[in-house]
């Protein structure tokens, strides 16, 4: 165990249960024993609040979703002019600010969405962005908060984000990885989109749910979590987009070239 890593004896005491876990159960990690490192394992432990039950669940969902369920998605991830496509053109991005508590700050767009980007490419993208954003501690304690810009939402995307759709992107990124969605503010949700809401809502999970903010018009609540000089022009706030965007975020992804070529070949 690499003792810089870990910050107390409880957090020792539940990395060692994860991994005495993971070793019962070898058969499911098979291929993926260079990935089951103690850092990554402390993704778990920390995002799970130290519930090991919880934990190896998502661990174990984690693995299965990529090796089985929708493994066509992922084989294709480590192809960076595909996967990266909606982060380039600013569809997915990380704001270079925090909120009010210290969270990462997701933020998808639709007025940024190529025209030619398909739905699984979103998906990648985001993949990508969102396990980007464990490398904070801060972000495995604490969590996400994201920011979804809906102003140019339109029956194209409707058509796009059909019930198995938002099925599997839920079964991805709800309880299966290492973190937090705090809370998912819905900005400028027109009509177009509150079919869609309407449609899937009653489907979601009840904490997912809640978690759903809307924002028409009046923001000030979203300004009170997330201050209006670390938000760019666009979402109502006071900086323009190199100053409030993580611009060195494609690079950091594309520097792991090697981790997601291995990653696809374990699949």
């Amino acid at each position: 165990m690499d003792s810089k890593l870990v910050g107390s004896a409880k957090e020792e005491k539940c990395l060692e249960e994860l991994k005495e876990i993971v070793k019962k159960n070898s058969e499911e990690f098979e291929n993926f024993e260079w990935l089951l490192d103690d850092k990554f394992l402390l993704h778990f432990v920390r995002g799970k609040k130290y519930k090991i039950a919880k934990a190896s669940i998502a661990l174990k969902n984690y693995i299965r979703i990529r090796k089985h369920q929708y493994k066509p998605l992922f084989l294709q991830l480590d192809n960076f002019e595909e996967s990266t496509i909606g982060i380039r053109n600013g569809a997915v991005s990380v704001l270079r600010h925090r909120d009010a508590f210290e969270r990462t700050i997701v933020v998808i767009n639709f007025t940024f969405w190529p025209d030619d980007m398909t739905v699984d490419q979103f998906t990648q993208a985001l993949v990508l962005v969102t396990e980007e954003c464990w490398n904070c501690q801060k972000v495995e304690t604490q969590g996400v908060q994201l920011i979804v810009d809906l102003c140019s939402f339109g029956w194209n995307h409707l058509k796009m984000f059909t019930p198995s759709v938002v099925y599997k992107c839920v079964n991805i990124f709800w309880n299966n990885m290492p973190i937090r969605y705090k809370n998912i503010h819905l900005l400028n949700p027109g009509s177009i989109f509150e079919i869609l809401l309407k449609g899937i809502k009653p489907f979601l999970p009840s904490t997912l749910r809640e978690r759903l903010l809307p924002h028409s018009t009046d923001c000030s609540e979203l300004y009170k979590v997330i201050p209006q000089e670390n938000l760019p022009i666009s979402l109502g706030g006071d900086l323009d987009d190199e100053d409030a965007y993580d611009t060195e975020l494609v690079k950091r992804i594309y520097a792991k070239t090697e981790y997601y070529q291995r990653f696809v070949q374990s699949l």
